[in-house]
């Protein structure tokens, strides 16, 4: 199966995807794209649950500085290496063959600008907020896939724009105690739906 890169510098570039993967939706990938707007520039993205690599990926091609991928398979490891070969990115990835908790678990010195945790819908993240909190910068966020019927709590963490494309809703949330808005991510309490 593939998919094809739809933004940036990359654009129509093919990705392949591992066979046992249901990859996102091209409308939600713009989504989550156009919500970010110029912080993917220069970021360093951390791509959980990674699959093909196709959010990872796209940040990149838009002019993110580095993604690292999780996934505790490897053949999408390897599916990742090779599309981030094919587009010319090798020597901006890290991929990791683990599952995403025992990466959070690690004791990371790094922190990342831009965390896409895009687990299936029968697993949440709410077990990892600390870990998820503790590994973004001071001006970080999170962009969470999730059934659009799922409960966001996640302690420590406030949601802070939202969107749902049919079953699947995407949450971009920050550190609660953090004041300083990102600017050019505009707050919108209410819910938008498409």
């Amino acid at each position: 199966m593939h998919l094809r890169i739809s933004q940036g510098e990359k654009k129509g570039g093919n990705l392949f995807v591992p066979n046992n993967i249901k990859p996102t939706k091209n409308v939600v990938k713009l989504a989550v794209f156009s919500m970010l707007g110029e912080t993917v520039r220069n970021a360093d993205c951390l791509d959980l649950y990674a699959g093909s690599g196709a959010l990872g990926l796209s940040a990149l091609s838009l002019g993110a500085k580095s993604c690292t991928f999780v996934d505790k398979d490897i053949s999408a490891i390897n599916l990742i290496k090779q599309n981030a070969k094919n587009l010319d990115f090798e020597n901006r990835i890290i991929a990791v063959n683990t599952e995403a908790e025992k990466f959070l678990a690690s004791s990371l010195p790094t922190k990342y600008d831009i965390v896409f945790a895009d687990p299936p819908y029968k697993l949440t993240v709410d077990n990892l907020a600390q870990k998820l909190l503790n590994c973004i910068s001071e001006k970080g966020v999170i962009v969470y896939l999730h059934h659009r019927d799922a409960k966001i709590n996640l302690e420590g963490l406030e949601v802070f724009r939202q969107r749902t494309y049919g079953k699947t809703g995407v949450s971009i949330l920050k550190n609660a105690s953090t004041k300083k808005e990102n600017k050019h991510i505009k707050k919108k309490p209410q819910e938008e739906k498409y």
